[in-house]
């Protein structure tokens, strides 16, 4: 019920390859139903994509291969946004969200089935927000952990679990700070340098947190 009127979307990814539709988030009830999803990128092209409700559209600018980059998308009323590093990267009219509780909600994963690619790359600081945030409140806040107190925060993950690239099998739970909804990791190896905890090293952020490959 997160997507029930104006809404953001955030993370930092490290894109390793642009597979099809790669999701950041793909929150529904099955394919096309409800869904509401940010991919790191639109089709095979390497720009974001955002999806509510039947319409979607594709950023203007695009993310770096084996580079952090931001992503956020925003919905304010019926204009939706994605930003990119910061900057505003297209914008389109979309339906407010229907106000239903969605049961499949992935990270890095598609409920549309076969076809979308899982997520291929490194992902840190993942926000939901109750409120459309205005490009200013993104730039400010996107290189810094937050409190879990800001005004419409609905789910926060630092992804802080684990010793960055060590023995984490029994790692399996991505904490939200928010309290409401802990993630479940699947077919992860949690041991080595991929498919793992890891740490983010983020040279254009002040903070040094862990991240999953997925």
């Amino acid at each position: 019920v997160y997507f029930d009127g104006d809404f953001t979307i955030e993370a930092w990814v490290y894109p390793k390859n642009f597979g099809n539709w790669s999701r950041i988030i793909d929150f529904g009830n099955g394919a096309g139903n409800n869904c509401v999803l940010l991919g790191s990128t639109y089709g095979t092209s390497g720009y974001p994509g955002f999806y509510v409700g039947g319409a979607q559209f594709q950023a203007t600018l695009p993310l770096t291969l084996n580079q952090w980059n931001h992503v956020a998308a925003t919905l304010r009323g019926t204009l939706a946004t994605i930003y990119v590093n910061g900057v505003a990267a297209g914008t389109s009219t979309f339906p407010v969200p229907a106000n239903v509780t969605r049961t499949l909600c992935y990270i890095g994963k598609s409920n549309w089935g076969s076809g979308d690619a899982n997520l291929g790359a490194k992902m840190d600081e993942l926000r939901i927000w109750s409120r459309a945030l205005c490009q200013s409140e993104i730039q400010n806040n996107m290189s810094c952990e937050l409190p879990s107190s800001p005004l419409g925060l609905k789910l926060y993950y630092k992804f802080n679990q684990g010793i960055p690239y060590g023995v984490n099998t029994t790692e399996t739970t991505l904490i939200d700070e928010k309290v409401t909804n802990n993630g479940a990791l699947a077919n992860f190896a949690l041991t080595g340098n991929s498919s793992n905890w890891g740490s983010a090293n983020l040279s254009t952020s002040t903070f040094n947190t862990p991240f999953s490959y997925v």
